[in-house]
C-alpha cells in the first residue's frame, strides 16, 4: 500500500478479514463495534530522514505476501502521533481482488464492468450480485462477452444508500467487490459535474423577459417544462401549468 509519512519511526499495524456484513457495516459507520475473528498485529520501521515527507510502502501483512482475495480491515497507528487527535483511529477496508469491478448507478439500474487484472481481459459469463447497505441481496446479472453485467434495482431504494455489486464470496479465488459509497475525492462532484439523483420528477426552467420591473409594467416569462426519466427528458402529460406570482412581502 503507497502511503507518504513525515518523522516516523515506525508503523503499528493490525488487520482482520470481514465478511460482507461486517465490511458493509464499517463502510456506513467506521466506528461500529465488529468483533474482529481472525485479528493479527505487526509493526513495520521505517527509516526516513528527518523533516522530509517521504513515500513508504505499507505491508499489508506481516509477511509482505500478496493477500488472499476477500474483505479486510485495517488500523494503522504510529507512536509519534498517538496523542495528536481527538477522534478515534478509523479503519481502512481493503478489497483484495484479480479483478477490477467499475460499478456505476443510475436511478433505475446498476452498470457492472468486470476485467481480469492479470491479463485484462474482459470477465465473461459470470453471475454478479448486487446487495444494499444492511447486506440483503437485491438483484442479480451475469456477465456478458464484454464483461459487463446490468442489474434492475428495486423501486423504493433510497438513492443515496450506497449499493454494493460482489462475485462469488470472500475467499474465493474470484472474488471481487464493489461499491457506490466509497467515492470520497471521485464523486462528479470533485470534478465540478452536477448531480441530480431525483428521477420521474417534473422539471421546470422558467425565466422572465427583464430582471427587474416598475409598478405597472407587464411581466412576460416563458417555462419549459419537460419530465425526468433516467437522465432522458420527455414531454409532460398535463396540457395546462398555473403558476402564481408573488413579491418579496409574499403578496
Amino acid at each position: 500500500l503507497a502511503g507518504q509519512a513525515t518523522n516516523l519511526t515506525s508503523l503499528s499495524l493490525t488487520s482482520s478479514p470481514l465478511s460482507l456484513g461486517d465490511f458493509t457495516n464499517l463502510a456506513a459507520n467506521p466506528q461500529a463495534s465488529i468483533k474482529l475473528p481472525q485479528e493479527k498485529s505487526w509493526r513495520q520501521p521505517l527509516s526516513l530522514p528527518p523533516n522530509r515527507n517521504q513515500p513508504v510502502e505499507v505491508k499489508l501483512n506481516s509477511s509482505g505476501e500478496p493477500l488472499v482475495p476477500g474483505l479486510y480491515t485495517y488500523l494503522i497507528a504510529s507512536a509519534e502521533i498517538a496523542n495528536q487527535s481527538i477522534y478515534p483511529p478509523s479503519p481502512f477496508l481493503v478489497v483484495a481482488s484479480d479483478t477490477q469491478l467499475t460499478l456505476k448507478r443510475s436511478a433505475v439500474d446498476l452498470f457492472i464492468w468486470a476485467v481480469n487484472l492479470k491479463n485484462n481481459t474482459p470477465v465473461i459469463s459470470t453471475l454478479v450480485t448486487a446487495y444494499d447497505e444492511k447486506g440483503n441481496a437485491i438483484g442479480t446479472g451475469n456477465t456478458d462477452s464484454n464483461g459487463i453485467a446490468k442489474i434492475a434495482l428495486p423501486s423504493g431504494l433510497d438513492q443515496f444508500s450506497p449499493v454494493f455489486a460482489m462475485i462469488d464470496k470472500p475467499g474465493a479465488s474470484n472474488f471481487s467487490l464493489a461499491t457506490t459509497g466509497l467515492n470520497q475525492g471521485i464523486f462528479a462532484w470533485d470534478f465540478g459535474l452536477s448531480v441530480d439523483f431525483n428521477d420521474n420528477q417534473p422539471f421546470i426552467y422558467l425565466y422572465t423577459d427583464r430582471p427587474i420591473y416598475q409598478p405597472g409594467q407587464t411581466i412576460y416569462f416563458r417555462a419549459v417544462a419537460r419530465h425526468i426519466n433516467n437522465g432522458r427528458y420527455t414531454s409532460l402529460k398535463q396540457e395546462k401549468l398555473t403558476f402564481n406570482i408573488s413579491g418579496s412581502n409574499e403578496s
